[in-house]
């Protein structure tokens, strides 16, 4: 599991770092058509948000990934021990190793003046997934890494196309 969430910290690292940068193709999955029907939406403590670039992975090893960014925030849904569609849960300060593996990082800003946020609680809900696409829900408690402050995600929303698996 800290294989898993060192790399899922380091991918929310990179997030940050992605979603300030501008290129032609902004996280094109295959074609313009992709593009345009993916979505994710949530709210941060009530206010609504959207991501404008979005996409999913899987891994051979049962790992689904989810980001989505705008120009000034990210998400990243992660999931260490997918099986399809169900319920992933992460409850509170569980050192156990119980929950599903289910990791929420929230980053707000770009580059060296970004916070990154992860999951305290958190609940992903996979209402359609297959090879190509995966569809869900998510909400979560998000704690600053490097800080006390917290925020909620909730009414989380998305349907991402799955590119190439990142084995």
């Amino acid at each position: 599991m800290k294989k898993f969430t060192s790399a899922f910290l380091m991918l929310g690292l990179f997030a940050a770092t992605l979603s300030s940068c501008k290129k032609d193709d902004d996280n094109k999955v295959d074609d313009e058509e992709d593009v345009k029907s993916t979505k994710m939406s949530f709210k941060v403590d009530g206010s609504q948000k959207t991501s404008t670039h979005l996409f999913a992975y899987k891994t051979d090893e049962d790992e689904l990934g989810i980001y989505g960014s705008n120009s000034s925030e990210a998400v990243t849904v992660a999931i260490d021990n997918f099986h399809g569609v169900g319920d992933y849960v992460l409850e509170g300060d569980d050192d156990n190793n119980d929950d599903d593996g289910v990791m929420v990082l929230y980053t707000v800003g770009k580059e060296s003046a970004a916070k990154l946020y992860y999951a305290e609680e958190a609940t992903v809900k996979i209402t359609s997934s297959n090879d190509k696409e995966v569809k869900g829900t998510f909400s979560a408690t998000v704690k600053e890494l490097n800080g006390d402050a917290s925020m909620v995600l909730t009414e989380g929303k998305f349907e991402a196309k799955i590119v190439e698996s990142m084995d």
